[in-house]
């Protein structure tokens, strides 16, 4: 569980990213003691922030990094940095894919974030049939 307080963030602070995701892919595949969530990210580098490839932060707390693609090319861990809460990574077109696989453990999840187990992804309207081994496909388009 979250202990600190969260950061304020005024408007005058605000900066456009530094890039943008046109399309989002999700599969989950969800076990008893732990979920898979496999991310596939269609991204660009933003016009608005000027020219030049700055390193990509994705953000992510209590997950197991399994594997990481960018641009179709697998990366190795001297490719990336990986922290307690980010990924970096470092873009060498202005569009590229991203593709990651984490290994999440629902047991440790106390901030009861996200969809990772079966009982947590289903809601009294809606009720998925999933299997100890159904993956869940999600897509979103911005």
């Amino acid at each position: 569980m979250r202990t600190e307080q969260p950061k304020m963030i005024y408007l005058k602070d605000y900066q456009a990213p530094e890039y943008l995701i046109d399309e989002t892919h999700l599969t989950f595949e969800l076990f008893e003691d732990h979920s898979l969530v496999h991310a596939q990210l269609v991204m660009r580098r933003n016009p608005e922030r000027g020219p030049g490839l700055p390193p990509l932060v994705l953000d992510g707390q209590h997950l197991d990094l399994l594997s990481v693609n960018l641009a179709d090319r697998e990366l190795t861990a001297a490719d990336y940095q990986l922290t307690e809460n980010h990924l970096t990574l470092h873009p060498t077109s202005t569009t590229f894919t991203v593709d990651t696989s984490v290994r999440i453990h629902p047991e440790t999840n106390t901030a009861l974030e996200g969809c990772t187990s079966p009982a947590r992804c289903s809601a009294p309207s809606v009720k998925p049939k999933v299997s100890a081994r159904s993956p869940i496909t999600s897509t979103a388009r911005t």
